[in-house]
């Protein structure tokens, strides 16, 4: 928990400096773009770390969907390449 803290608050404390210099050398546009490939770069990682975790008063009757699962659809492909794109041309 010390080690999440700490993260949390070293974010707080140098994101603004970084987001500044990127600002300033690159324009406004580069803050986005730097931290949508700092966002997927996250998700991937933690994505392998992650548990199953489903909720034992749930009913039985109820359909669970492995996240896995909806991951390897193709719309959950296309939707964010489909983003990643319209960023770019909007610029």
């Amino acid at each position: 928990m010390d080690i999440i803290t700490r993260i949390f608050y070293l974010g707080i404390a140098v994101g603004p400096l970084l987001g500044g210099i990127l600002w300033h050398l690159f324009g406004a546009t580069s803050v986005f773009y730097a931290m949508s490939g700092v966002s997927a770069l996250a998700f991937l990682l933690v994505l392998p770390f992650l548990p199953e975790v489903k909720n034992p008063q749930a009913s039985k009757t109820e359909e669970h969907v492995p996240f896995k699962t909806i991951i390897k659809h193709d719309a959950a492909k296309i939707v964010p390449i489909i983003g990643f794109i319209a960023a770019f041309i909007a610029t």
